[in-house]
């Protein structure tokens, strides 16, 4: 584990500190996810918070069903009852 200084600012803005930014590859701009877990912050990419997501969606899909056709599906068969 590596630890870097950073800075708590005025209205309360953060300065990560260029190795991590780097490390994480963020761009100006781009929007983070701030997770307090365990009076600890950690910070992730909205790209990592998806990947995250979807390992857990997958854990309970054991037979790779396409969720978007299932949902498809569901879709027109509630329009068909209407």
């Amino acid at each position: 584990m590596q630890e870097y200084k950073g800075t708590f600012g005025e209205n309360g803005r953060v300065i990560i500190p260029a190795p991590l930014r780097n490390f994480m590859k963020l761009k100006p701009g781009e929007e983070i996810l701030f997770r307090y877990d365990n009076n600890s912050i950690n910070i992730l990419t909205m790209k990592q918070a998806v990947k995250e997501a979807q390992n857990i969606v997958m854990q309970y899909n054991k037979d790779s069903l396409s969720l978007t056709d299932s949902l498809k599906q569901s879709r027109q068969e509630e329009s068909n009852d209407e």
